[in-house]
């Protein structure tokens, strides 16, 4: 197995159905499906712990930011129109930033703890899907392979918390929040691909290289997590399929070759 990955296909299309792919390889191959059991329950609970603990902080920030602008905004008290104009829109910016705000934190959560089995879930599906021929978990023990996958998700963690805080401010910005929210699913879309780089044991330089290359696949994929807003939740409880569906794409990319060169 190389470091290096070669792309033959890249669209926007193949991207935008990876979540589809990524049921439908489970189908094509049930044994994957045990390995997916332990991330989902970690995202559900998950879920639940920024449901209740993290939805709270986000509801009072959003309570304190539409006490803030009243007073704001007092000038205008007497005159009806004019507060709606300005008030209610931008009350609609800041739920929105906030939204976008708790997703991310509950999905950095997700990934620090959900790390190794995501990890261990990627290889397992390009090895059923004949990608990879070479079984480099198995050299190491579960115990230090679980370590090394933590400490990667932490670094990762903190490099995703300094972009969430930068798309936060974007997202505070009439016309940007759109831009930060695509931001922050594409970057959930690394991830979601980071875990079949690890497996193919390529370096972080290499990786972004090849996102970036990858991006037309890469916004398909942002595109279609973002549909998943739809239903709260769904993202975070998605991302097991989503890292099936990430690991199928890289395969697919690769042309109709067997193994990832």
């Amino acid at each position: 197995m190389t470091k290096s990955l070669e792309i033959r296909k890249n669209s926007f299309g193949s991207g935008l159905v990876f979540l589809f792919k990524g049921f439908s390889t489970l189908k094509e191959h049930p044994s994957l499906k045990k390995y997916i059991i332990l991330p989902l329950a970690i995202d559900l609970l998950v879920f639940f712990f920024g449901l209740f603990m993290l939805g709270g902080f986000v509801m009072e920030q959003v309570a304190k930011m539409s006490v803030w602008l009243m007073g704001v905004l007092s000038f205008a008290e007497g005159i009806d129109w004019l507060f709606g104009v300005i008030y209610y829109p931008l009350m609609l910016v800041a739920i929105i930033a906030f939204g976008i705000f708790w997703i991310y934190i509950t999905f950095i959560l997700g990934t620090v703890v959900a790390a190794p089995f995501n990890a261990l879930l990627a290889e397992k599906t390009l090895l059923a899907l004949g990608a990879v021929k070479e079984q480099k978990f198995k050299m190491l023990s579960w115990m230090k392979f679980t370590i090394k996958m933590l400490f990667a998700s932490v670094v990762k963690a903190i490099v995703f918390t300094f972009f969430a805080l930068i798309l936060f401010v974007c997202s505070l910005i009439p016309g940007l929040n759109v831009v930060s929210a695509f931001g922050a699913l594409l970057i959930v879309s690394f991830d979601c691909l980071d875990y079949s780089y690890e497996v193919l044991e390529m370096g972080f330089g290499k990786r972004f290289s090849h996102f970036i290359k990858f991006l037309p696949t890469a916004g398909g994929m942002a595109t279609s997590l973002g549909a998943t807003l739809i239903i709260p939740g769904s993202t975070l409880l998605l991302l097991p399929v989503a890292v099936v569906g990430a690991s199928r794409l890289l395969t697919e990319s690769n042309g109709d070759s067997n193994e990832l060169p």
